[in-house]
């Protein structure tokens, strides 16, 4: 399966034409973990997640879901596409025992499903292969727990807590924080997997950088001292790569 890069005013246009051969995405962020994946590392198991699913997919479930609050998402294989709406899902797949719902939690293997989600505060992501797109939801807790496949999320996030640990594959994030006075924590670990943040702080906010690295690539800010509020980043690499850019 390969990866076609175009800008998004072309891909309603493109995606249609070559979706049986190739997955289509608009760059960004995504593109670059990959590339510091491919450059630091050599690192090409992210590209599996692309992989097109075969067989015909049937739609197993069109409904709505319940949730106190926390999604939990267990993804081994597919594609799923969480963003803001009324609480509802819709998942197609080869087979129905591929997917399982339960309050506060799916499990997903091998399927395509679009999730829409208000009122969420906690998110955990399980991965393990296939593809997780995560857009426009505002969070105060992130834990990511990444062993294979590739997570695209663009997030808003307000005082809180984020752990993201990559052991394979790859995450990718723009992490926009709204002001907040006190302390958040973003912390980032790796052990074969790629993690490239853009990381975007209000001015009120500063930020307190560590590091340690066994092995593997780490790029990560000057600390900013600023604001009432701060951002204490701790990255560990044991292997794989960590960007973290302010923006």
């Amino acid at each position: 399966m390969a990866v076609v890069k175009v800008p998004e005013r072309l891909r309603a246009y493109v995606e249609p034409k070559i979706r049986d051969v190739a997955m289509v995405i608009s760059g960004g962020i995504l593109m670059s973990a990959i590339k510091l994946g491919v450059e630091t590392l050599t690192y090409l198991a992210p590209l599996k997640a692309f992989r097109k699913l075969r067989g015909p997919l049937v739609e197993v479930y069109n409904g709505e879901f319940q949730h106190s609050g926390e999604l939990e998402l267990e993804v081994s294989g597919g594609k799923v596409h969480l963003s803001k709406g009324v609480n509802h899902v819709v998942a197609k797949c080869r087979d129905p025992d591929d997917f399982e719902i339960s309050p506060g939690r799916l499990s997903i293997e091998g399927c395509e499903v679009e999730v829409t989600a208000e009122g969420l505060h906690r998110l955990i992501l399980n991965v393990a292969g296939g593809y997780v797109n995560v857009s426009g939801i505002e969070l105060t807790t992130l834990i990511a727990d990444i062993a294979g496949g590739a997570v695209d999320a663009e997030l808003e996030l307000l005082r809180g807590a984020v752990s993201i640990e990559a052991s394979g594959g790859v995450f990718a994030g723009r992490l926009s924080y709204k002001p907040f006075e006190g302390e958040s924590q973003l912390r980032i670990s790796t052990a074969g997997g790629v993690v490239s943040i853009d990381l975007q702080l209000p001015e009120e906010v500063g930020l307190a950088v560590s590091k340690s690295v066994v092995g593997g690539v780490a790029r990560v800010p000057q600390s900013i001292n600023r604001g009432r509020g701060v951002l204490s980043l701790t990255v560990d690499v044991a292997g794989g790569a960590a960007e973290v850019k302010v923006i």
